[in-house]
């Protein structure tokens, strides 16, 4: 897949100026062109606040509804859409705070579906069907007020008038809601997602659009964009199909830019061993972090990232990864990657002595082998477990088993690091075997890339 680049805000449902899509008619002092998008500490327009907004699902069984007749309460945007799973299973806890809280907050979920597709399915959804919350539909203005990438969204709008914060479902709780009441400051990060990270001259956010049409009613944008660490969000990697707009959402939050790499290969950690990548970085600490690096929250906020791209309903996983390689090469300019095979220097283990030595003795199985260990031990094990652990540290060079023993062993290895090559060789002498160096045709990921500075704003 081919993805055109435009920029970031440029995203927004394209619709008629002065009109909703369904007819509904905006305020005259409000256009397309005249919407600023809101920041946290911003007060909301007089437009905003009259804005008409259709919805369905209401207590009064309006059809129409403002901003303006819940003023004075806590507002709770909650912008989902019926192709987002962990939006809706998160809409009958939203309905518990609602009635918690029946006069201090209105919890108000948002969605760019049609009226008559959200009615369709709120009334059949076993998690929707007999909830209360009156949910707004059709949304567009207020997507270009508070511009997001992702869903779940929930912006916080204070008594006083302001956006009090923007976050993810997983915050809207009676702490919070009871914190956001009495006018203190959010406790919480808010939900940047589209916080600009400088990469050399390119932004690292960058969105991708060409647009279809779906339906009658809209135009749906396809977009693909990457953000920095989110803190709030799991780490997780997940691909959601929307039938109603025809379009699937690929989404990896909080992962290292080697793992993305791995994906846009259609390889994972586990089907590639360290030896067969080739490093040929400024920074390795960049794709992975260190044995010897203790801060595990420092490293994951300079060095995890988010991607999301949404993408045509027949969209397959290859043309996925193909979008996800290129766009890893346009939002890091000078990086590159490709797997290819190619003869590479390389170790093979052999026997030099009667291995009668380190027959096991039987017991359970074990491998003790963590860095703290001044001494390694395999016990009961095959040589191919040696192996395999070998070319989980040997970075670069691949190692094979050419010994042709089957039976299980026993092993010690007094060296505290398996990545000290020399070190592990001595070793194994003890033992009987040894790592000699030969040439093989080997798959081989080789990784380059040429000096950027990242800046987190």
């Amino acid at each position: 897949m081919l993805w055109p680049i435009l920029t970031l805000f440029m995203c927004s449902v394209t619709q008629a100026q002065g009109s909703s899509a369904s007819g509904v008619a905006a305020p005259a002092a409000l256009g397309r062109d005249t919407i600023v998008p809101l920041q946290i500490g911003d007060t909301i327009p007089e437009a905003l606040w009259h804005l008409p907004l259709e919805v369905i699902n209401h207590p009064e069984g309006k059809d129409i509804i403002t901003l303006n007749d819940y003023r004075g309460r806590l507002i709770l945007l909650d912008f989902w859409g019926i192709g987002c799973g962990s939006c809706i299973l998160a809409l009958p806890t939203l309905d518990l705070i609602q009635r918690q809280f029946p006069t201090e907050i209105v919890v108000l979920p948002t969605a760019r579906q049609a009226p008559e597709t959200l009615t369709a399915f709120w009334q059949k959804n076993n998690y929707t069907k007999s909830l209360l919350l009156p949910t707004l539909a059709d949304q567009t203005y207020l997507h270009q007020y508070f511009p997001h990438i992702s869903i779940s969204h929930v912006v916080w709008i204070t008594p006083q008038g302001t956006v009090y914060s923007a976050t993810h479902t997983q915050t809207v709780n009676r702490v919070n809601i009871q914190r956001a009441l009495s006018g203190h400051p959010p406790k919480w990060h808010p939900k940047i997602d589209q916080a600009l990270l400088d990469h050399g001259q390119e932004p690292i956010v960058t969105v991708t659009v060409s647009e279809s049409s779906i339906g009658t009613r809209s135009l749906t944008p396809y977009y693909s964009a990457m953000t920095g660490y989110a803190p709030d969000r799991p780490q997780k990697h997940r691909q959601v199909a929307d039938s109603a707009e025809r379009t699937i959402l690929f989404t990896y939050s909080n992962v290292s830019l080697y793992s993305m790499i791995l994906s846009s290969l259609g390889i994972s950690r586990a089907t590639i061993s360290p030896s067969h990548i080739l490093w040929r970085v400024n920074d390795r600490s960049r794709y992975s972090r260190s044995r010897n690096d203790n801060d595990v929250i420092k490293w994951k906020q300079a060095n995890y990232y988010s991607y999301e791209a949404k993408a045509p309903l027949h969209t397959t996983d290859a043309a996925f990864r193909s979008g996800l390689s290129q766009d890893l090469k346009r939002f890091f300019p000078g990086l590159h990657f490709q797997l290819d095979t190619q003869q590479h220097a390389c170790l093979k283990l052999v026997a030099i002595a009667d291995l009668a030595t380190i027959v096991s003795k039987g017991g359970p199985s074990s491998a003790l082998v963590d860095s703290e260990r001044p001494v390694k031990k395999l016990s009961n094990q095959r040589i191919s477990r040696l192996v395999y652990l070998l070319n989980q540290h040997f970075d670069g060079t691949p190692v094979f088993d050419e010994t042709g023993y089957t039976k299980a062993v026993d092993i010690t290895l007094p060296v505290k690091d398996l990545s000290d090559i020399t070190a592990v060789r001595n070793a194994l002498r003890e033992q009987g075997l040894d790592l000699q160096n030969t040439s093989r045709e080997v798959i081989t990921l080789t990784i380059t890339d040429q000096p950027y500075t990242f800046t987190t704003y």
